[in-house]
């Protein structure tokens, strides 16, 4: 897990790092990590949609809640994803609270 602040460096620092929301579609429109790309952790086709990631890049995840992807980057590490996978430690909640960049 990585905290807001530190997620926004990490941005900064890795140019090719790729951003994953998890929530569904309706909230995501409604606001979320700019060049983040919208993959709903229940969403039925979600094995579908990893397979069409590349495999090897590094990702950050988010979600609404610290908890909520701990499945997902388990699933990703069972599905042969050997980047390194982070997760935004309090989720859109937090990263909007300490007043970081977004796009709508």
């Amino acid at each position: 897990m990585v905290e807001p602040d530190s997620a926004l460096a990490l941005l900064k620092r890795d140019v090719y790092l790729k951003i994953i929301d998890t929530r569904i579609p309706d909230v995501f429109i409604k606001g979320h990590l700019a060049n983040a790309i919208n993959i709903d952790k229940n969403d039925v086709t979600l094995l579908e949609k990893l397979d069409r990631l590349n495999k090897s890049e590094n990702y950050l995840l988010y979600s609404d809640a610290d908890d909520e992807n701990t499945g997902l980057i388990h699933m990703m590490r069972q599905h042969n994803f050997t980047g390194n996978i982070y997760y935004l430690k309090g989720g859109y909640k937090k990263w909007l609270e300490r007043n970081l960049p977004t796009a709508m």
